[in-house]
């Protein structure tokens, strides 16, 4: 799976708009947790598990992250080209 997390270029988000700023958390910073990814969509935090999942559609597949080891994992695959929500992970 890799590219989990660490440096990248943009780590602090770029604000266009000072607008937006307000909405903005200083010392916030943009972590990759996975790579090889076309399109993702989610996220859902699961606190119970302490892991995250979400779907690459485009790849068929929802992924899961575990917060204690940063491990990116395969779910589900087929996922039916459907986020995680649709995939009644959530209950519905």
């Amino acid at each position: 799976m890799g590219g989990g997390g660490g440096a990248d270029p943009l780590s602090r988000p770029q604000i266009l708009d000072p607008r937006f700023a307000k909405y903005t958390l200083p010392m916030a910073a943009i972590e990759r947790i996975a790579g090889g990814c076309r399109f993702t969509e989610g996220p859902v935090w699961f606190g119970d598990g302490r892991f995250l999942l979400f779907s690459d559609i485009p790849n068929d597949r929802i992924l899961k992250w575990e917060e204690e080891t940063g491990a990116v994992s395969v779910f589900r695959q087929p996922s039916d080209y459907a986020n995680v929500e649709a995939q009644g992970v959530l209950g519905g």
